[in-house]
């Protein structure tokens, strides 16, 4: 307790960012909204400064730098905090961040990176949510990143492929991965009414990627 009480009383006192970055990695062991507070009185150099330092020497202090990005993320700028999370590969971090601005935002790179964090951290639904629901995010972006991403579930590249018409790269895709189950699930599920673009690129392939239910689909529609 006595050391901790003289960190916080340290940087209170310390004016060189060397010796502030020397106390600010032990963030761990102090009070939370303590530190959230003191970043308020550092300058945004400073600051980033500090919550690089933080993550570099002690990734326990990753919920406190969040909370710093997210209190502080008008003056660090999105642009930057982006940049410092990508740089550790803390795409947890990033996540979470992003999380807390992302419905206020109209920054298509805060949307992009939301979404590839998400991605990158297993949150699937919610990239199927923000895919769905965001008009900020550049689509064709977007597209290629799910398609490298070679997810187990392709709904996130469904929906952007269905909502800005890129429905000829997705079947040519799905055909070329051997995931035509997933065009089925197009037309059936998501959007029957693409059905004829579907078979106009079955044509054009010259291939018969879709199996009998085309009939049945077809005949009902």
């Amino acid at each position: 307790m006595i050391n901790i009480h003289l960190r916080l009383q340290a940087l209170e006192h310390y004016t060189e960012i060397n010796d502030i970055k020397r106390v600010i990695i032990h963030t761990g062991a102090m009070n939370a909204e303590f530190v959230v507070n003191y970043f308020g009185t550092l300058s945004v150099d400073q600051s980033l400064e500090c919550l690089k330092e933080m993550l570099k020497n002690n990734r326990q202090t990753l919920q406190v730098v969040v909370q710093i990005a997210t209190k502080y993320s008008e003056q660090l700028q999105p642009i930057n905090l982006i940049n410092l999370f990508e740089s550790f590969k803390t795409y947890e971090g990033l996540y979470y961040y992003l999380g807390s601005i992302v419905n206020l935002s109209t920054d298509p790179d805060v949307h992009f990176k939301y979404i590839q964090s998400a991605v990158k951290t297993g949150q699937i639904k919610e990239a199927e949510r923000i895919c769905r629901e965001s008009n900020y995010y550049d689509p064709e972006k977007v597209k290629n990143f799910l398609k490298e991403a070679k997810l187990s579930d392709q709904l996130p590249l469904i929906i952007v492929c269905d909502r800005f018409d890129f429905v000829h790269d997705l079947v040519l895709y799905l055909y070329q991965q051997n995931l035509t189950k997933y065009i089925e699930v197009y037309v059936q599920k998501v959007n029957p009414a693409r059905t004829p673009v579907v078979i106009a690129v079955n044509i054009y392939l010259g291939k018969c990627i879709i199996d009998g239910w085309i009939l049945t689909i077809l005949l009902y529609t």
